[in-house]
């Protein structure tokens, strides 16, 4: 064997080691989650630790209790995360709960949903913490900025703070706007039943757009029994543009107060459910269609399919146990050319001056955006292509199944027969997929 053919000799085999050597890499077991072992002696409740520090109602409170000595060394408290930073209402901030209080966790670090999510039992290591509060909310940070209290270091989240179980979020406690707050209610979760947004708020976005001065902006919301609170939104939430709705119903969240304020705020638009007539009645339903029957026809509903094997059907995947319409040109395999309408039944709008439309919608996967379409001399028998449509403009999905409301005015179409329908496209090369749903127009 020449020299040359045993250094190419070498050279292979070399190759061949480092080949399999990066095989093995890819292949290799994924760490195993292993919940802390933290004796049930070591935890102290919520409810003590915000006593013991003076932390509710203390808005006055100078400066921040470093949490030090026998008294918490080798100590925790233990909460379930009932507020994170995935949609952006809530900013480098965790809020945990337990059965006797709740309190705000304020950590330098974003995206903290990723290892924190809503759910997530967590354990916080107390000793070499600060106690205080923010704007008057009791929270834990990091160190101290003057009298106020500084964040939580990135560097030292994962030694405070230590990933358990996921267990859900516990059911949030009913909160009347009549009863009075108190202090003792900071930072719990919350539904509050029977409210509706301010009428002074109809038809606007949930914050500003673009980005104001203040960094959000306060909602208000107003029970059908009395009493009234702020819902703070954030200009940098996810769902700043997207449309308050304007219907009764409930909203979850979490207490707070902003110097002697208190406020309400949200995670993200799931905790809004406001499909019901407003108190007054004042938002009279002429159409609503929510697809909790399941059928995408009844209430006189259609369907037309104009181009492909696709058409809208009902689903209530990855939505609990709410349905809604969607469509998709996915066949399993590819994508096929497609038109499909769902069309509403006939409207009389001819003894109303004004007249809305609202509707939530979703999409994900790249393709043609879903159009809304308004007629007023379809006849719900021919073919679509028969009627004049005019389309109209909406706040749509940004997509990643994430549901928006949108919020139409119709009173440019006031008419004895009027119809609205939503228009999917979609060719053989793309397409996505959409869902609509909670459809209602009103006076």
């Amino acid at each position: 064997m020449t020299m040359n053919r045993l250094n190419s000799l070498i050279i292979l085999l070399a190759a061949v080691f480092m080949l399999s050597s990066c095989i093995q890499d890819d292949f290799d077991t994924p760490p195993v989650y292993i919940p802390p072992s933290i004796d049930a002696s070591q935890v102290m409740n919520i409810g003590d630790l915000l006593t013991s520090n003076n932390l509710l109602g203390n808005c006055d409170l100078v400066s921040p209790t470093l949490l030090s000595g026998a008294t918490y060394e080798g100590k925790y408290i233990k909460g379930v995360v009932t507020s994170d930073d995935f949609a952006g209402n809530f900013y480098k901030t965790l809020v945990i709960q337990d059965a006797t209080g709740a309190i705000a966790l304020s950590l330098d670090a974003t995206n903290l949903n990723a290892q924190f999510p809503v759910g997530r039992e967590v354990y916080v290591k107390l000793e070499g913490l600060y106690a205080g509060v923010f704007a008057c909310q009791p929270t834990l940070g990091g160190g101290l900025d003057g009298s106020d209290i500084e964040r939580i270091a990135e560097p030292l989240i994962d030694q405070h703070i230590l990933k358990g179980d996921v267990v859900g979020e516990p059911s949030p406690e009913v909160l009347a706007l009549n009863g009075g707050l108190n202090p003792s209610m900071i930072n719990k979760l919350f539904i509050i039943e029977n409210c509706e947004f301010d009428p002074s708020f109809i038809g606007q976005t949930y914050a500003n757009i673009p980005v104001s001065a203040t960094y959000g902006k306060d909602v208000i919301a107003n029970g059908c029994n009395g009493g009234s609170v702020i819902v703070r939104m954030s200009d940098y939430a996810a769902f700043a543009g997207d449309t308050l709705p304007i219907g009764n119903g409930s909203i979850v969240g979490i207490l707070g107060i902003y110097n002697d304020e208190y406020q309400f705020t949200i995670r993200d638009t799931n905790d809004v459910d406001m499909k019901n007539p407003r108190c007054d009645g004042a938002d009279d339903l002429i159409l609503n269609k929510d697809f909790e029957d399941q059928e995408i026809n009844s209430g006189g509903w259609t369907t037309q399919v104009v181009q492909g094997p696709h058409d809208w059907s009902t689903s209530n995947q990855g939505g609990g146990n709410s349905y809604y319409a969607v469509l998709s040109n996915w066949n399993g395999q590819g994508n096929d050319a497609s038109e499909a309408w769902l069309i509403s039944p006939s409207m009389n709008l001819s003894g109303v001056q004004s007249a809305t439309l609202e509707f939530r919608n979703a999409y994900n996967y790249g393709g043609p955006t879903m159009q809304l379409y308004i007629s007023t001399d379809f006849d719900n028998q021919s073919s679509v292509g028969d009627a004049s449509w005019t389309e109209l403009s909406y706040t749509q999905s940004q997509g990643g199944f994430a549901f928006v409301t949108a919020t139409v005015d119709l009173s440019n179409f006031i008419s004895s027969n009027v119809h609205i329908a939503f228009r999917y496209t979609g060719s053989d090369q793309d397409g996505s997929t959409w869902e609509v749903d909670d459809i209602r127009v009103f006076e």
